[in-house]
């Protein structure tokens, strides 16, 4: 079952190094980062059993190769007056399926919890990203700038009033209002 987890972790964390990875590069957006775990979210869903197949199997043929037995040892217990002598165990191969499974359950849960936090602090700062104003109409920018004067003191209400002169303003300046989803907040 240990030469299992090498494969099963190797090519789990390939998937998690890269997506670490994406999400360190500078200037990405809350949202995107939001994207990225909820994509690594859909491989944890749609590859599951391949990735515990695949690492069980390569750990079998490895252990083939190199003459490793694969036959799980008997652990005899003390039974207590009254129980019965029964087989409980599955085999090895079954065992360290079900470890797996249980592994990727708990990974899947701990991706949850993060992307609902990471969703949670998006929409808390909706009110500022320019993707979300650039397409906001006026009633659709009071439920962010709510969250986010009930986050932030400093900010008042007043935000509201504030995003649609920004919003005439770049028309005023003929800029395209398509071209200001791509930038960030410090460059908007």
């Amino acid at each position: 079952s240990f030469i299992s987890f090498f494969f099963f972790w190797g090519y789990l964390l390939q998937e998690v190094d890269l997506a670490q990875k994406y999400m360190q590069t500078p200037g990405i957006s809350l949202d995107m980062v939001a994207t990225k775990l909820r994509a690594l979210k859909v491989f944890l869903e749609e590859q599951r059993t391949k990735v515990v197949d695949n690492a069980v199997q390569q750990a079998l043929a490895k252990c083939e190769e190199l003459d490793i037995p694969t036959e799980k040892r008997i652990i005899r217990k003390r039974r207590l007056q009254g129980e019965e002598a029964r087989d409980a165990g599955l085999p090895l191969w079954q065992e360290t399926k079900r470890a797996m499974f249980e592994c990727l359950g708990r990974f899947h849960v701990e991706l949850n919890t993060r992307g609902k936090a990471v969703n949670d602090i998006s929409l808390t700062f909706s009110a500022v990203q320019p993707d979300q104003i650039s397409c906001a109409k006026d009633e659709e920018i009071q439920l962010p700038v709510t969250k986010l004067t009930a986050v932030y003191d400093e900010l008042s209400e007043d935000l509201c009033l504030e995003i649609p002169r920004l919003l005439r303003h770049l028309q005023g300046a003929e800029i395209n209002l398509e071209e200001t989803k791509h930038l960030t907040v410090l460059q908007f």
